[in-house]
This record gives C-alpha cells, sequence and structure tokens, in this order.
C-alpha cells in the first residue's frame, strides 16, 4: 500500500495518488469545514473499546 504524508495530509491507497497530485497542484476539491463537522461528530463506539468488551465476557 503505497501511503503518503503531504503537508500533514495522509494519502493511503494505491487510488489516492491521483488526489495527492491534484492536491500538490493546489486544486484540492474537499471541503474542509464538512470534513472538519464530520470528524468533531461524536462516535457511537469505537472498534478498540468494542474488542475489548467483548474480550471480557
Amino acid at each position: 500500500m503505497p501511503t503518503f504524508i503531504v503537508d500533514g495530509e495522509l494519502f493511503w491507497g494505491n487510488d489516492q495518488q491521483q488526489h495527492s497530485d491534484i492536491y500538490l497542484q493546489g486544486n484540492d476539491s474537499l471541503n474542509r469545514p464538512k470534513v472538519e463537522e464530520m470528524l468533531a461528530r461524536r462516535r457511537g463506539i469505537d472498534r478498540k473499546t468494542f474488542i475489548q468488551r467483548q474480550n471480557k465476557k
């Protein structure tokens, strides 16, 4: 899996090579405020927590 970090932005996976090129050209079409809004939402469950709970049973 190719992984690139450009200016603190993670581009992970072969399908992201085009997106990293677009980003480097200054044509990032990502709606940053919407992404931040989405990331700020409370998660329903964390995978690690779920697995830990299952192991305690």
